[in-house]
């Protein structure tokens, strides 16, 4: 009995510029310590990655097919290179994998907007995040506004900021408002009309941010933009201007595009059993110190092979699997009856 893999077409891009939403949604100034750091969800992890034993080195145990699935993942390290612990699991239905992999096995959203510069700049709710470190507030995050002339802006974030799906926010235009793009490279952005400069955009040569406004006031423009960046602030009127929406692309207004995911087949699968009850899962076919996992209560799984009483196990959705040459391995006595 073999698997087919069936490659599924990516989803397509969402296009933040589609619609927009004039007013961001914040995030608080909650902060949690980094060993209470939980980050779960559904998400399509990279596909093949392997999850260990342990935190280092150690015997693989599973395999993520690449395929989505429910996930917790905690113990970041810091600097966050190496692995993360994590459970596939929801607390019933799935079967239950606890190991480590590698961070990046998964990628990482912003769960809502992100402030970058108090209550005028943040990341957009949606865009990836290259989490550098886990501290006792968070993770610290890597900001590279797309076409920008500048560094990476280190920016700290809480726990429960991250996500592990791409949910961009929808965004709404006002019918009245009017688009303005960059006259230059450079723009400052002002707290208010005459105020202080909150942020400075460097941009590359020939590229520019593009705006909406519905409001102006002494010789300044109230600017909105919803890209990979959030912007609400004020900007000199003489520093930008005007421009008709279609005849300007801002290419930082496309949202990350999810993970391709994987559909597998079996090509001649036995019956599907639904567990009925918790059904620990070893590695080997023998009795171990500790489980790798279970089979949770609802979980839909195929009986494969059978060793004295261990029955190898796969489970329906083929979302992860052992590892070549290794096998999850159940009581046959604990399984129940086909229906």
């Amino acid at each position: 009995m073999r698997i087919t893999p069936i490659i599924v077409a990516l989803v397509p891009a969402i296009v933040a510029a589609a619609t927009l939403s004039s007013e961001p949604t914040h995030a608080d100034d909650a902060a949690d310590r980094a060993l209470s750091c939980v980050v779960q969800g559904d998400t399509v992890p990279k596909a093949d990655a392997l999850v260990y034993d342990q935190g280092s080195q150690g015997q693989a145990i599973a395999k993520l097919t690449g395929k989505s699935l429910p996930v917790t993942i905690r113990h970041f390290p810091n600097p966050l290179r190496g692995r993360v612990k994590v459970s596939t699991a929801k607390g019933e239905g799935h079967l239950r994998i606890d190991g480590w992999t590698d961070r990046s096995s998964f990628r990482y959203f912003a769960a809502r907007d992100l402030p970058v510069a108090g209550s005028h700049v943040w990341i957009t709710q949606g865009q990836e995040l290259g989490l550098e470190g886990a501290s006792a507030k968070g993770f610290t995050t890597k900001l590279k506004i797309l076409g920008s002339s500048k560094p990476p802006v280190t920016v700290p974030i809480p726990c429960n900021a991250v996500a592990l799906d791409v949910d961009p926010p929808v965004v709404e235009v006002p019918e009245r408002a009017r688009y303005y793009m960059m006259r230059k490279d450079s723009l400052d952005l002002y707290d208010e009309p005459g105020g202080s400069v909150v942020f400075t955009l460097d941009m590359q040569p020939d590229t520019r941010k593009l705006f909406w406004s519905t409001e102006a006031r002494a010789g300044y423009v109230h600017v909105m933009s919803r890209a990979d960046i959030t912007i609400d602030a004020w900007v000199k009127y003489a520093a930008v201007e005007a421009t008709n929406r279609a005849e300007v692309m801002d290419a930082s207004m496309v949202a990350p595009r999810p993970n391709r995911e994987r559909q597998l087949k079996l090509s001649e699968p036995p019956a599907v059993l639904v567990a009925e009850r918790e059904l620990p899962i070893h590695d080997k076919p023998q009795n171990r110190p500790s489980p790798i996992g279970f089979i949770e209560v609802g979980t839909r799984f195929y009986a494969m092979e059978q060793s004295g009483d261990w029955t190898n196990v796969m489970p329906e959705t083929l979302a992860v699997l052992p590892p070549d040459g290794g096998g999850f391995w159940v009581r046959t006595s604990g399984l129940p009856k086909p229906k």
